[in-house]
């Protein structure tokens, strides 16, 4: 018989917060108020509204078909989605779309689908064309259907989706006998999987949904690979029309581990005749042990900020697979038998980054030039009862890459007087990302990472404080914090910020400095954005508030100043010489600090930040994120040494940098090679009397090494990890930093 193969512990965590419906269901988004959290919509409901716009009401208009609200889809990918036990009826519902001049008819598309698994999904209709009015429309979903989704596919800015009293009602009663299989009073999928545990009997219940003829049943029989640790007790042979009738499964527990049957129902319902259960029963207190572990596992799609990993299923396969995590050590630690685990959970210093039935998985949080280490092992059995294969798992590791700019900035020339003006033009020529599109991108694709109990995590970038969520993220809060999306370079600095429809354009559409995505950053808005508000970086002397790592207050000359946590200060710094650089120069605007309104910046806290918090694995692969989907780069990521090129306050070229920060680059005090290096780097000093000093830093920013060119000019890398380093050196010239990438 075949085995039946499902991610089981997946399944049953979902059901625990997300069950099936019975027919009808209806929703007209009142009560409850629709959220991103499943376990307060209605039984069977499911949301994933990723909030774009603030308010009291955030996932909903006040105006809806009925004069109550109604439901607010205005991200892509957003949906409403509804699971349910039977065949459908009717599906109808309420709306509309809106759009903003110059087009304010909506724009994009919105479709209402259908599937059988929740899986794959069919269109019953595709909104493309609608008008802000409220209209009603009905669909015919098909009979085998258990889900239907209202789902935003193609999001264009300025339009938006209102959704209302959406109604899935049964079926039209049928004079024929139709069968309905139950248990717990739950209506049960036909060709579902039934875990049974170890529970020696299980009743169910047939209820005849037909309103005249009789339900006849021909057989209700036991077959598969382990069809005689079963039985059927009381099966019943007719059932009225609008009556039900019990029967007992039977399930023997002498043979231990897992056991397998399906059971059929004969009859002659107009619907389903064939009703068929595939039964997973456990006798004892584990499943039965794998006997082979997956193979082969291959990388691809390899950047410094993602990777997809994949494997050969083991033969014979078992019900699913654990991957666990580890970076800097091969992994040691293995699952415990019995134990369920979600992804994000811990198992000594590895964490589960996977976990299911399929043999494909993409990685969360990848960082560049770091060693990622992997351990497949197999697993059969349904939550609680789960038995590990731990012994020889599939093992191998790779490393990201690192910053990789290729020739990028191969016309650029740091050494012409007109640098700024090169380097403005190379990076001004980039795609807009809109703001609401920050979920989709930054957040769902780079900065969010597995935690505890299958949860997701993402920082606050100034305080460091953690926002853990449930699935989708949603901005503005799910009870543990209040994330927005802080503007490093305030809006209100901004030149173009000259009021009226701003952040819009003249055609309606979001001006680029207000979504770049280079220099936006989760902040929690009580404890970190709303405290920063448009205030200048600087070092606080008097601190008048301080939430996590970072504080407000006055600095040395008694202005008032944030000061963001120090593994952010070098990141602050780049991200503000990005805006200066980028946007210097259009439609004629000087973007120096000097000019910006309303800021009072100091430049000279910047460098000095920007040279003691050098760009670090997150960041480099942050660009190399944001280059990829926005298609540009932060330049002073890339090289650092180029912002002592720019007096940042005027936005004038500085043509000598002796008196520096950073190294000449027309004369550099040092030569580092090779990079990529393998056993060792050299360092040599070009110009003599530099009192020098190196410094080797790992990705984490952790000194390894430190000497004196003069004396040591052979770092020995050879016990290194693979990955890269940061080497710091320091002279009577300035501080110039490199990364050096180790083979």
């Amino acid at each position: 018989m075949k085995k039946f193969l499902i991610a089981l512990s997946f399944l049953l965590m979902q059901a625990s917060v997300w069950s099936q419906t019975a027919l009808p269901a209806a929703w007209s988004f009142t009560n409850p108020s629709p959220t991103e959290d499943s376990t307060i919509c209605p039984s069977g409901w499911k949301t994933r509204l990723n909030l774009t716009v603030s308010g009291t009401t955030p996932y909903t208009y006040s105006a809806g078909s009925d004069g109550n609200v109604s439901c607010r889809l205005d991200g892509q990918n957003e949906y409403v989605q509804i699971w349910f036990a039977e065949k459908p009826g009717a599906l109808t519902y309420y709306i509309k779309g809106t759009g903003i001049s110059p087009n304010p008819a909506f724009q994009g598309s919105f479709n209402v689908q259908e599937s059988v698994d929740g899986i794959s999904w069919t269109d019953l209709r595709a909104h493309t064309g609608m008008t802000g009015s409220f209209v009603q429309f009905t669909e015919t979903p098909a009979s085998a259907s258990r889900y239907i989704r209202f789902f935003y596919t193609t999001k264009v800015s300025g339009s938006n989706v209102s959704l209302d009293n959406v109604v899935l009602a049964k079926p039209t009663a049928s004079t024929t006998a139709s069968i309905n299989v139950k248990r717990n009073g739950v209506s049960l999928v036909n060709g579902a999987t039934q875990v049974i545990g170890n529970v020696a009997s299980t009743i169910y219940t047939i209820k005849n949904e037909g309103t005249a003829s009789a339900l006849s049943i021909s057989s209700i029989a036991l077959s598969g690979a382990n069809a005689a640790d079963y039985s059927i007790s009381n099966a019943p042979t007719s059932i009225a029309a609008n009556d039900s009738a019990n029967f007992t499964l039977n399930f023997s527990l002498a043979n231990a581990g897992s056991r397998y049957a399906a059971l059929t129902i004969n009859s002659n319902s107009t619907d389903n005749s064939t009703y068929i259960l595939n039964l997973y029963g456990i006798a004892g207190t584990l499943a039965s042990q794998p006997t082979a572990q997956a193979s082969a596992m291959i990388f691809s799609n390899q950047k410094a900020y993602t990777f997809n990993v994949a494997y050969t299923e083991a033969n014979p396969k078992p019900d699913g697979y654990i991957v666990l995590r580890k970076t800097g050590a091969a992994i040691t630690e293995v699952p415990v038998d019995g134990q369920t685990y979600q992804r994000g959970d811990y198992i000594g210093n590895a964490q589960v980054a996977f976990i299911g039935s399929g043999a494909s998985f993409k990685p969360s949080y990848v960082l560049a030039g770091t060693t990622y280490n992997f351990a497949v092992f197999a697993v059969n059995g349904p939550a609680g009862f789960e038995n590990y294969l731990t012994s020889s798992p599939l093992a191998s590791s790779l490393t990201t890459p690192g910053g990789n700019p290729g020739s990028y900035y191969g016309s650029i020339d740091p050494k012409s007087s007109n640098f700024i003006s090169q380097l403005s033009a190379k990076i001004n020529v980039h795609d807009t990302i809109y703001y609401s599109n920050y979920t989709a991108t930054i957040v769902n694709n780079f900065i969010t990472r597995d935690t505890s109990a299958g949860r997701k995590l993402v920082n606050c970038v100034y305080t460091s404080n953690a926002y853990i969520y449930n699935e989708p993220f949603v901005w503005w809060g799910n009870g543990n914090g209040i994330l927005t999306r802080e503007h490093t370079y305030p809006q209100s600095w901004m030149p173009s910020n000259n009021g009226g429809a701003w952040p819009n354009g003249s055609n309606g559409k979001e001006v680029p400095e207000y979504n770049d995505q280079h220099h936006l950053f989760p902040a929690d808005q009580l404890q970190a954005n709303g405290l920063r508000s448009n205030n200048p970086f600087g070092e606080v002397k008097t601190i008048t508030t301080q939430n996590g790592d970072c504080k407000l207050g006055k600095d040395s000359a008694n202005n008032t100043v944030f000061e963001p946590r120090d593994s952010q200060k070098g990141d602050v710094a780049r991200a503000l010489f990005y805006m200066c650089t980028m946007y210097n120069g259009v439609n004629g605007i000087n973007w120096g600090f000097s000019f910006a309104n309303g800021a009072k910046q100091t430049e000279a806290i910047l460098k000095k930040w920007h040279q003691l918090d050098p760009p670090d694995a997150f960041e480099i692969a942050r660009n190399e994120y944001i280059a990829s989907t926005q298609k540009n780069r932060n330049p002073f990521i890339d090289h650092p040494e180029w912002a002592a090129r720019i007096n940042f306050n005027t936005m004038s070229y500085i043509a000598d940098t002796s008196s520096g920060l950073a190294a000449q680059d027309n004369q550099p005090a040092f030569q580092v090679y090779p990079n990529p290096a393998n056993e060792y780097l050299n360092i040599v000093q070009l110009l003599p009397n530099q009192n020098a000093i190196f410094e080797l830093f790992d990705a984490a920013g952790i000194k390894i090494k430190e000497g004196n060119p003069l004396t040591e000019n052979k770092i020995d890398m050879k016990e290194l990890s693979t990955g890269f380093y940061i080497i710091k050196l320091s002279s009577s010239r300035g501080i110039s930093h490199q990364i050096i990438l180790k083979n």
